[in-house]
């Protein structure tokens, strides 16, 4: 299971280099009844983790502690989903190699995103679209999840 005590963390780049999320996902936790503060450490994420196409070691493995976190509070935010989803495209399309240490947890735990899409009770037209792209992007369904706008 990816942890967020991996020490790789302190290394990690994202699209405006040095990136660790761990401070912003405790906090996310620390304040989850905070929607304000949600609204902005995703924002952030979205803008770390997956930039103008572009994906990250760092994208890989805060996704499945934000799944986590997502599940254990009930966060049924549609930019987790969008970013599991874009994330996920963007790797098949570019090939991107996630370390064989922590390829098998994260494909385990992306597919928990499903999940956290069925708990939510509140299925928007903007959600389901998202909800979509997401579960054909991690099933494998690229040219799919792609159709989906």
């Amino acid at each position: 299971m990816i942890s967020a005590e991996d020490p790789i963390f302190e290394s990690l780049e994202g699209c405006y280099g040095n990136y660790n999320p761990i401070p912003r996902l405790k906090k996310l936790e620390e304040n989850s009844d905070n929607d304000e503060l949600r609204t902005e450490i995703l924002d952030e994420f979205l803008d770390n983790l997956y930039h103008q196409g572009s994906v990250y070691l760092v994208s890989f493995l805060t996704i499945p502690l934000l799944i986590r976190i997502a599940l254990k509070y009930k966060f049924f935010d549609a930019r987790i989903i969008y970013l599991v989803g874009m994330v996920e495209i963007a790797r098949k399309e570019d090939d991107f190699q996630i370390p064989q240490k922590y390829l098998a947890d994260y494909e385990n735990e992306i597919r928990n995103i499903m999940l956290l899409a069925y708990l939510n009770k509140d299925w928007d037209y903007d959600f389901t679209l998202v909800t979509t792209k997401t579960i054909a992007a991690v099933n494998g369904q690229i040219k799919f999840a792609n159709s989906i706008i």
